[in-house]
């Protein structure tokens, strides 16, 4: 029997922002993922219109696979389904670079509170071994 490794799962951060009431939660990236494929679909100097909107679509196609899920409404109060389509359908093109720039900073940082606090809280707590110096060559 092997260990599985879990996926966090973090809920990005709206609070005081104009988006205060939005839950989305979302599992983390893979190593792989991140470094393999988020930062080949950054946008290239150069790049084409059709190549741009692409590497836009695919990005957002990866966002999508990541949500768990979400608390977004149609303007008639229905929940939308997590998908690409529900979110083209209710978003504006500012809301969606506001809420992938939340996902894009929140998911690099650890999720709070952690599971077991330090026991040192401060420096001086912390046990330290101070070494015997070494003899300066002659």
């Amino acid at each position: 029997m092997g260990f599985r490794m879990e996926r966090t799962v973090y809920e990005l951060p709206f609070d005081g922002t104009e988006f205060e009431g939005l839950s989305i939660r979302v599992k983390a990236m893979t190593m792989g993922q991140r470094l393999n494929t988020f930062f080949d679909l950054a946008p290239t100097e150069g790049e084409s219109a059709e190549a741009r909107k692409e590497k836009n679509d695919q990005r957002l196609d990866m966002f999508i696979d990541h949500v768990i899920e979400w608390n977004v409404e149609d303007e008639h109060g229905e929940p939308v389904p997590i998908s690409l389509d529900g979110l083209y359908k209710v978003a504006e093109p500012q809301q969606v670079g506001v809420i992938m720039g939340v996902w894009a900073s929140g998911r690099m940082s650890v999720p709070a509170p952690l599971e077991r606090p330090s026991p040192a809280t401060r420096l001086s707590e912390i046990p330290m071994t101070v070494q015997e110096s070494t003899p300066v060559p002659a």
